[in-house]
C-alpha cells in the first residue's frame, strides 16, 4: 500500500527560528538534529516532512525547559510575521472571508488537508485535526496552532476577544498556565478533533448557513459581491441532485462561466471549493440527526455507493462518517 509522507512549506518554521534567535538556541544544530538542512530551511520556501517541523517545536522546547514554547511563538510572531501568506489573511474584508482564505490557502502549504468550518447552534467552528501518526510534541502544536487562530480573530474582533471554549485532541495541559492567551480559556480536552468556536455574528455581514438576500440577477452588476455566498443554494441543490456542474449553475443565474470563474478566483475559492462545502456542511447534517444509516445519507447526497461517500467525507473532514458521528457525540 502506497503511503503519503504528511509534507509543509519551510516558511512555516521562519516565526520559530526567529523565536530560537532570542533565546540562545542553536539554529542549524537544531535543524541537524531533527534532519533539515539549515540552508534550505532558512533561506529557501521548500516542503520539508511535517514531522520533523514539530519534532523541531518538541526538541527546542525541551532542550531549553519552555513548557509554553508553541503558544509563546503564536504570541511573539502571528500572521503578520508570515509575509504573503499572513498578508492576504489580515487585508480581507471580514472574519469569514479571512477564515475561508486560511483554509483555501493552507491546502497550498501542507499536502495533508486537517482544517474545515463547520456550524454548531450559534457558533462557526474552525476546526482542527492533528495529522495521523505524528504524536510528537502534539500538545506544543496543538498550542501553537490554536494561539496562531485565536490572533486571527482578534485581529479583526479586538485583542478583548476570547472564544467561549477551546477544544483539543491533546490530554496535556502542560504550558497552559504559562499563556497569556491560554492560561484563562476554557479548555476541553482529549477531544476527537481542535475547535475554535466564533459566534456567527461576529462574521459582520458573512451568513454562511443563511439564504441570500440580494437577488440572483444582481450579480451580472457587481464585481465586488461575495459570490459564494449567493450561490450558495442553487450548488447546494443541485449538489444533492446529481446536477452541480459549473455550465448548470452559470445558466441558472444568467452569468457567463469564464465570468464566474473569474469572480471566484478573485475570492480565493472556486466552484469545487463550494461545492465540498455543500456536500460536508449537509453530510454533517445528517450525520448529526440520530441514527440514519450512513448508506441512506450517501444516497441523499448523490452517491450510489456509500463507501465513495465514505471517502469523500473523509477528504474533506478528516473523519470517517461512522468516526465523525461517534467523536462528535462523545464532545458534545
Amino acid at each position: 500500500m502506497r503511503h503519503t509522507i504528511p509534507l509543509v512549506k519551510s516558511n512555516h518554521l521562519h516565526p520559530f527560528i526567529a523565536v530560537f534567535s532570542t533565546i540562545g538556541v542553536s539554529i542549524e544544530r537544531s535543524l541537524e538534529y531533527v534532519g533539515l538542512n539549515p540552508d534550505k530551511v532558512i533561506e529557501g520556501e521548500v516542503f520539508i516532512p511535517e514531522y520533523a517541523a514539530w519534532h523541531l517545536l518538541d526538541y527546542v522546547s525541551h532542550s531549553q525547559g519552555i513548557d509554553n514554547l508553541g503558544s509563546y511563538i503564536s504570541e511573539q510572531y502571528a500572521f503578520d510575521r508570515y509575509g504573503a501568506f499572513g498578508e492576504h489573511l489580515l487585508n480581507a474584508p471580514s472574519l469569514y472571508t479571512a477564515l475561508q482564505r486560511l483554509i483555501h490557502d493552507l491546502r497550498d502549504h501542507a499536502n495533508y488537508q486537517s482544517y474545515w468550518l463547520q456550524e454548531r447552534g450559534e457558533y462557526v467552528e474552525l476546526c482542527r485535526i492533528g495529522t495521523p501518526g505524528i504524536n510528537v510534541g502534539k500538545h506544543q502544536v496543538e498550542q501553537h496552532i490554536m494561539v496562531l487562530f485565536i490572533e486571527l480573530v482578534r485581529s479583526y474582533l479586538g485583542e478583548a476577544w476570547s472564544p467561549k471554549y477551546l477544544n483539543i485532541q491533546s490530554s496535556s495541559a502542560r504550558g497552559v498556565k504559562l499563556s497569556s492567551t491560554l492560561r484563562d480559556l476554557n479548555i476541553i480536552y482529549e477531544q476527537a478533533y481542535g475547535v475554535l468556536p466564533i459566534h456567527k455574528s461576529q462574521l459582520l455581514n458573512h451568513k454562511m448557513f443563511e439564504k441570500p438576500v440580494m437577488p440572483m440577477s444582481l450579480l451580472q452588476n457587481s464585481q465586488s459581491l461575495v459570490i459564494d455566498q449567493q450561490l450558495w443554494d442553487l450548488i447546494s441543490q443541485n449538489t444533492f441532485h446529481g446536477n452541480a456542474n459549473l455550465q448548470s449553475v452559470t445558466r441558472a443565474i444568467g452569468v457567463n462561466e469564464r465570468h464566474l470563474q473569474r469572480e471566484l478566483a478573485n475570492l480565493n475559492t472556486s466552484f469545487r471549493d463550494i461545492s465540498n462545502l455543500a456536500i460536508r456542511h449537509k453530510a454533517i447534517m445528517l450525520l448529526n440527526e440520530g441514527d440514519r444509516p450512513i448508506q441512506s445519507i450517501a444516497q441523499e447526497l448523490g452517491y450510489s455507493n456509500p463507501k465513495n461517500f465514505s471517502r469523500a467525507f473523509k477528504v474533506l473532514t478528516g473523519l470517517s462518517p461512522s468516526e465523525y458521528r461517534i467523536y462528535n457525540r462523545g464532545s458534545l
